[in-house]
């Protein structure tokens, strides 16, 4: 690298860590308005309805943070910025269809099965809950299943995004959406 290049590189790494942060900093205000709204209407976890919403979205949020944000992301941005610099895009592209299928696929199994066998979940995952709390968690996790899938593909997407320096997107998209939480 030129000392001509060094610059360039460093400006252009506070740029987007500028953006990604500004971003970041307006999905947390976002996040905290909706909060303050739940609290207002369903309680600060004073009522069953605030209990059991709290839980259906705890569920789907702990197989985001596994699939789209944890191990997935720590392992494909970097493999893949790796073949886009060394293979070229279409060897790259065709990693990332790979890895979508997969994700995709391995998201939607999670999906039906916690669908399917949700009444017999929650009472592994909240005990206490029993009643119209139970199944009113019940219902609304089923409800709330769908989101992993779809969040799933939007944080591969968002790698792939990174992959190619394009960080705006990705960094503006949990601003629109409930992934902050």
């Amino acid at each position: 690298m030129s000392p001509a290049e060094a610059p360039s590189q460093s400006s252009g790494l506070i740029r987007s860590s500028l953006v990604y942060s500004a971003f970041t900093l307006i999905s947390r205000f976002f996040g905290f308005f909706r909060d303050l709204a739940l609290a207002y209407y369903l309680g600060a976890s004073a009522t069953f309805a605030a209990d059991a919403y709290n839980m259906a979205f705890s569920f789907p949020n702990l197989f985001r943070r596994i699939f789209g944000e944890g191990a997935f992301a720590s392992a494909f941005v970097p493999a893949y910025s790796k073949s886009l610099a060394t293979d070229g895009e279409a060897v790259a592209d065709v990693l990332a269809a790979d890895a979508m299928a997969v994700l995709a696929a391995g998201a939607l199994i999670v999906t039906l099965v916690a669908e399917l066998t949700m009444p017999w979940l929650m009472y592994a995952i909240a005990p206490g809950f029993h009643g119209e709390k139970h199944d009113l968690a019940v219902r609304l996790t089923q409800i709330m299943m769908p989101y992993l899938p779809c969040m799933a593909i939007y944080a591969h997407l968002s790698g792939v995004l990174n992959g190619r320096n394009r960080f705006i997107m990705s960094a503006a998209a949990p601003s629109s959406s409930t992934s902050g939480r």
